[in-house]
């Protein structure tokens, strides 16, 4: 059985790499899946199948502790911390105290486990999607297959998803949490897509608010707001 941790930042393509993984898992003896920061939680869905996949930004630790221990794949995304900032209250329409705190948050979870993981960039999945799709199948299954990427490539254009999930409508087959609702098998929500082409924090925010996103986030990201190579030290 293969546990697969997909433990990326908020707005940062962790949702293209969950479904990523879920389809290359789903050819090598199945594969459930689960939205849930508990292991109790994860693993108490279809033990049917051999592998499963947990999707969180917020871990427990015991969860955390096994990543350390590689006892569990796990996949970070990453992305310059403002830009997501600026992303999460775009689409989710939350406050900017609320979104600094939560990448803030992220950030302090990564710093545990940056050198146990899978690290992608934000601007390798938006530019180079291929190449995103190629780690990750060398990651999971020690090789790459170069057709059934290019197959995931295309199933998983993000001008395709994005007409697709504009028009998602609440019915059987989503799950509503509140504040907006997505599929429950691709775990891509209604407003996921924001925009192709993918909108800088400049586009959205002040320079007052990105200086303040830089000197809240003091430890984790450098004057230009990009995360510190030395903030998992």
């Amino acid at each position: 059985m293969m546990i697969v941790i997909i433990g990326g930042m908020h707005r940062s393509g962790s949702t293209f790499t969950f479904n990523i993984a879920r389809e290359i898992l789903a050819n090598q003896g199945g594969v459930s899946i689960a939205t849930a920061d508990s292991l109790e939680r994860g693993l108490a869905s279809d033990d049917s199948v051999r592998n499963l996949i947990i999707k969180t930004h917020n871990p427990e630790p015991l969860i955390t502790s096994l990543i350390k221990k590689e006892a569990f794949y796990c996949i970070c995304t990453i992305r310059k911390p403002e830009d997501a900032v600026a992303s999460w209250m775009r689409t989710f329409e939350h406050d900017f105290e609320t979104s600094i705190a939560i990448i803030k948050s992220w950030l302090e979870w990564y710093r545990l486990v940056f050198n146990h993981v899978l690290q992608i960039d934000y601007e390798t999945i938006d530019l180079y999607p291929l190449f995103a799709i190629l780690r990750i199948q060398k990651y999971l299954v020690g090789r790459i297959n170069l057709i059934d990427a290019i197959k995931l490539r295309r199933k998983y254009d993000k001008k395709r998803l994005k007409r697709h999930y504009d028009a998602l409508k609440e019915a059987e087959g989503t799950i509503n949490m509140g504040f907006s609702y997505y599929d429950s098998e691709t775990f891509l929500h209604r407003r996921h897509i924001s925009s192709i082409k993918s909108r800088p924090a400049q586009a959205d925010l002040t320079y007052e608010q990105i200086l303040f996103i830089r000197e809240h986030l003091n430890g984790f990201v450098d004057q230009e707001g990009a995360i510190e190579k030395n903030a998992t030290n």
